[in-house]
């Protein structure tokens, strides 16, 4: 199957250890993987500072798979449609988690009790981090650091406008600052 990122690209942006690939045992579904769940299992998801993975491959039960678990095992309410959504990892002050059913990613901010729709799927999540990534690296050498900032900015949204939709979202937030210049 074709992606828009590979893992080849992952690793070559993000290093060896910045990559976590999810086991297919984590959640399988009765007509086969989902592109979501693909993704996760064939592409696997970018690990740093900025986004970490929830899965530790050597012990894959450490975390809480299911957001309710994880959730309430932080004091934190669950609404009942998410209770089996899947826990992605963390970037800055939210969770994300996949619906398997929509595929669509979800960030649940902290200090609030909404959630919001930050991704349509698991392969926009990877490839706009990957893009970011991209910005991170090369914005030292760039002649023009701004006009890279709006060039990754632009290729995200064009790519998939979900994370810019919510005026609270982490995109807009991260954006904001690299254009401040405080990123």
């Amino acid at each position: 199957m074709s992606y828009s990122v590979s893992s080849h690209e992952i690793i070559r942006l993000f290093g060896l250890q910045g990559i976590v690939l999810f086991p297919r045992e984590v959640h399988q579904e009765p007509d086969g993987l989902s592109r979501s769940m693909r993704i996760l299992h064939e592409v696997g998801l970018p690990h740093d500072d900025l986004f970490l993975s929830r899965m530790d491959v050597k012990n894959p039960g450490q975390d809480s798979v299911h957001l309710g678990e994880f959730l309430v095992s932080t004091g934190r309410a669950c609404p009942a449609e998410a209770q089996k959504w899947l826990v992605l990892g963390y970037f800055n002050d939210s969770v994300l988690a996949l619906d398997p059913e929509s595929q669509h990613v979800y960030a649940f901010p902290e200090g609030t009790s909404r959630h919001l729709l930050i991704h349509r799927d698991v392969e926009s999540l990877v490839h706009s981090l990957c893009v970011l990534q991209t910005y991170h690296v090369e914005r030292d050498s760039a002649d023009d650091e701004e006009a890279l900032a709006r060039q990754a900015h632009a290729e995200i949204e064009q790519f998939d406008s979900t994370p810019f939709q919510d005026p609270i979202s982490e995109w807009n937030i991260i954006f904001e600052e690299i254009f401040e210049g405080s990123w």
